[in-house]
């Protein structure tokens, strides 16, 4: 099963709170210590920050090591941070007095589903985290620095149970946690107090990058290790260190999209422009046999300027080390910015080395198009429908008029567009087909998923219109939010003439079809007793 396939059930398991007028439906952890933890002196949890992608509240789900995506219907109850925090501290119990008191701050790298090639899922939770003696400066020399990560394997990809495996996530590392401060020898003395330096790159232009176009840097993203601002140092090939008293003055991304930006010098009027954007992979103190290091790699995307330009011109990875006078944070803020230096001089090299874009032509009209929601009359109900709010798949969201040819490649008009989103086109035609409520007759309330809406295309160069939807139908007026009935409505229609318009009026009586079968399906229903005043 794949990975859309597993999110598109996971959020029809999950409709029934969250559609209509019912809000999206609100996680937190499990709060109850699991009584893992037995720490000998007292764990303050001062502040956890997630990160950008963690920040907003969605439920994040990892499709690949650069995608990201979210549960649509399903939130966190508060901030990730605050929750985490007190997780760990329910887990670490309440402070004992005469006991030591250490305190711990850090990021939340990592609190997501990450999904698999091979279909499965787990629950990854990471954090990196500073620990000091409570009396201690934030600035101190930490007792321990350190990431700490717990994954758990889930046997179904669904809000409810990552929930509950994220929350065995954050156990496992209080249990990791309490091990290593178990371990500290907190009777030595800490180190002084060292003041915050802030540092940032030469952005000096070096005059290496000499392109025949403009490069526009639009986009950078770091990863993971480096949405601290602090200035990581990798030891080995598989252990990571930061400073603990120096920091990047802004985020990497700002330093390194503004210093390539340097490089590559201001624009010039009359030339052609190729933008660059990617995620910076590596940018750190590398330790090896010759000394320390700056060392960045960028996997960089070159595109063309040109408005509406889709395919990437470039996609290359770039890597270059510079040597370090020292190991100070200093120096080695220098040396990466002359290995920068040397990756825009590269890639100014290869943007001069792509052809010239051919004359855009002016781009044709868009048509924009609705379906036809004058009423059939095909769907008899004995009961009023009111329609909620009927959500389209992640697939369905753009305005684009598809087309699926033999079932695997997906395709669209080029100048056609929806003239809304089909969570307003589709409820509105269905409203159409059921009519105005009759006074003195049941209502129910029907909602669910569009899974799909588009033209088909078969090998034998038939053509059809398919729409498929996920309803979910409640009597009004229940205490009970239980659905009455749920089935998947598909109807198949065939189209006669070309183009969109064609294939419009064909979707327009496929719904109408679904209309029929969903009211025949209602007709069957017994009203259930009315509740007791």
């Amino acid at each position: 099963m794949s990975n859309r396939r597993i999110l598109a059930i996971a959020g029809m398991a999950l409709l029934a709170g969250c559609v209509g007028t019912t809000p999206p439906r609100l996680y937190t952890l499990n709060m109850a210590p699991s009584g893992a933890a037995a720490p000998n002196v007292n764990i303050e949890v001062a502040r956890l920050r997630p990160l950008d992608a963690l920040g907003a509240g969605a439920i994040v789900v990892r499709r690949s090591e650069h995608e990201l995506d979210t549960y649509p219907l399903d939130h966190w109850a508060s901030n990730l941070g605050e929750m985490a925090s007190a997780k760990l501290a329910a887990e670490f119990g309440d402070p004992i007095p005469d006991r030591q008191t250490v305190s711990i701050t850090g990021d939340v790298l990592a609190f997501e589903q990450v999904n698999s090639t091979e279909g499965t899922a787990a629950a990854r939770v990471a954090v990196a985290l500073e620990i000091r003696k409570k009396s201690d400066s934030r600035y101190a020399e930490p007792l321990l620095a350190k990431t700490y990560d717990a994954q758990f394997p889930l046997a179904e990809a669904r809000p409810p149970d990552l929930v509950a495996a994220l929350s065995r996530g954050v156990e496992s590392i209080a249990q990791k946690i309490v091990a290593d401060v178990n371990a500290l020898d907190l009777s030595a003395a800490t180190g002084p107090s060292k003041h915050e330096a802030l540092h940032t790159l030469d952005m000096k232009p070096s005059g290496k990058a000499a392109a025949s176009m403009n490069v526009d840097v639009t986009l950078l993203r770091r990863s993971e290790a480096l949405a601290r601002n602090s200035i990581l140092i990798r030891p080995t090939a598989t252990s990571v260190e930061y400073y603990a008293a120096d920091r990047w003055a802004a985020s990497v991304s700002t330093l390194v999209s503004e210093k390539l930006e340097s490089e590559f010098g201001a624009p010039e009027t009359g030339r052609e422009t190729v933008q660059v954007s990617g995620t910076i992979l590596a940018f750190e103190r590398a330790d090896t046999p010759e000394g320390a290091q700056g060392h960045a790699k960028l996997d960089v995307t070159l595109q063309s300027g040109q408005q509406g330009a889709a395919r990437p011109l470039l996609w290359k990875v770039y890597e270059a080390s510079a040597p370090a006078a020292d190991d100070s944070a200093g120096a080695v803020a220098l040396a990466l910015s002359r290995a920068l230096e040397d990756i825009a001089a590269a890639i100014a090299d290869d943007a001069g080395r792509i052809p010239p874009a051919p004359e855009k032509p002016a781009a044709p009209p868009v048509n924009l198009y609705r379906l036809d929601m004058t009423p059939s009359g095909k769907a008899q109900c004995n009961y009023n429908v009111m329609i909620d709010r009927i959500q389209p798949h992640d697939s369905l969201t753009r305005s684009d008029i598809l087309i699926v040819r033999d079932s695997t490649v997906v395709d669209r008009f080029p100048n056609d567009r929806w003239a809304s989103g089909l969570a307003e086109l589709v409820p509105e035609k269905l409203g159409a087909e059921f009519g105005h409520p009759v006074d003195g007759r049941e209502t129910v309330h029907v909602s669910g998923i569009i899974s799909g809406f588009e033209q088909i295309e078969r090998g034998d160069g038939n053509r059809a219109a398919l729409a498929k939807l996920d309803l979910t139908v409640r009597w009004a007026g229940m205490a009970s939010d239980a659905p009455a009935l749920r089935h998947v409505y598909e109807a198949i229609t065939p189209i006669d003439g070309e183009g969109a318009h064609a294939a419009v009026r064909a979707l327009s009586r496929a719904v109408e079809e679904i209309a029929v079968q969903a009211a025949n399906d209602i007709n069957g229903l017994t009203p259930p007793p009315k509740p007791e005043q």
